[in-house]
Order: C-alpha cells, then sequence, then structure tokens
C-alpha cells in the first residue's frame, strides 16, 4: 500500500494464493515518528486486520490471526525512540500444499489514516 490517505472504512484484501514453501507472512505499517508527523498522527484512529486461511482453494476458511493497532506516537521502551512501523507476523503450516490462499479484512476507524503498509513472505 503505498503512502496515502484511506478513508475510514472495512474492506476485504484478497483472497490470494499462497506458493508452495512459504511459511510466514509478515505486514507492517508505517507510524509516527518526529521525522514525519503528518504519518497516523491521531491515538482515535485504528486499524484492525483479520486474516484467515484456506487449505482447500477458499472452500473454507478459518481464523489465522487479528491485529489491532491504534496512532499517535509509540515509544519503544528499549530505545526510547519513536517506533517506525507497527508489524506483525503469522505462520502458516503445510508449506507443500499447492491449495492455501489467505485472505484479510482491513477496517480503518476513527478517521482518516494517512500511511503505507507492505507484505513480506518467506
Amino acid at each position: 500500500m503505498p503512502l496515502a490517505d484511506y478513508p475510514e472504512q472495512s474492506r476485504v484484501l484478497g483472497p490470494a494464493a499462497v506458493p508452495t514453501g512459504i511459511t510466514q507472512v509478515m505486514f507492517s505499517v508505517q507510524r509516527n515518528t518526529p521525522d514525519d508527523v503528518t504519518i497516523w498522527p491521531s491515538a482515535a484512529v485504528t486499524i484492525s486486520l483479520v486474516v484467515e486461511v484456506s487449505y482447500d482453494a477458499g472452500s473454507t476458511w478459518r481464523p489465522l490471526m487479528n491485529f489491532v493497532a491504534s496512532g499517535g506516537q509509540v515509544i519503544d521502551k528499549d530505545t526510547g525512540v519513536a517506533a517506525p512501523v507497527s508489524a506483525g507476523a503469522c505462520t502458516l503450516d503445510q508449506p507443500g500444499l499447492s491449495e492455501r490462499q489467505v485472505r484479510g479484512t482491513l477496517t480503518i476507524a476513527g478517521g482518516t489514516l494517512r500511511s503505507s503498509a507492505s507484505v513480506t513472505t518467506l
């Protein structure tokens, strides 16, 4: 997701086929920092991501992970520096199965979200 203003709404992401051999999906959402205070500045703006997985090409779905975060600056307790991203990861079973799919529901609440996001697979 490129850096942009995203309206308050829910949207379905996917489904997407998961290539054979992939065992992990990681994502990150850019946060507010002193370097760019225009990114997700309001703690009232929240995101919720619910991810589901299918092992039968989308015939049935089961929960895989839930992620919730709010905006504003979050200070890393170990470094004392504003965290640049909120991130999460989930493990995918059955890496040899070609019928795996993932989908998600992203909900933005409390106002417009100015941010960017990325997804990485391993």
